[in-house]
């Protein structure tokens, strides 16, 4: 009998990179709980998606941009001051990581991995109810 795993059940290391992120935020109710977590106003927005390098992923619209970083190692940190310096937009830093202290920055916003994928689940949940109860109250007669 062949044996079925989970998506999860493949990975061998429970670390994501910068490409697996920016696929998990360009899922909308994904991206939003994240924004939730932050207070962030703006949810209906467009925002795009830009990998800069293997620790900064840059999330844009009209007039923010978010910064989520994956290191703080030297040249990240000097990259990142670069960014925001000629930023004309209204800026904020997300970090997953608790040891990573970004003390010359303001608006850094320090997110709890285990809240936001609770987060996930539960609306992933509530959308599933959702779609399922509309598949039971379908009328399958000829219209």
């Amino acid at each position: 009998m062949k044996q079925y795993n989970s998506f999860v059940g493949n990975f061998n290391d429970k670390r994501i990179n910068i490409y697996i992120l920016k696929e998990l935020l360009e899922v909308n109710y994904q991206f939003d709980s994240l924004l939730e977590l932050i207070n962030f106003q703006n949810l209906s927005e467009n925002f795009e998606f830009n990998i800069l390098n293997k620790f900064i992923l840059i999330i844009k619209n009209s007039k923010e941009e978010i910064y989520l970083v994956l290191s703080n190692d030297f040249k990240t940190i000097k990259c990142l001051n670069k960014l925001i310096r000629y930023s004309n937009k209204e800026n904020s830093i997300i970090v997953f990581d608790s040891t990573i202290v970004l003390k010359e920055f303001n608006n850094v916003h320090y997110i709890n991995q285990e809240d936001w994928m609770n987060r996930i689940i539960s609306n992933g949940i509530n959308q599933n109810i959702l779609n399922l109860q509309f598949i039971r109250d379908l009328d399958f007669r000829i219209a």
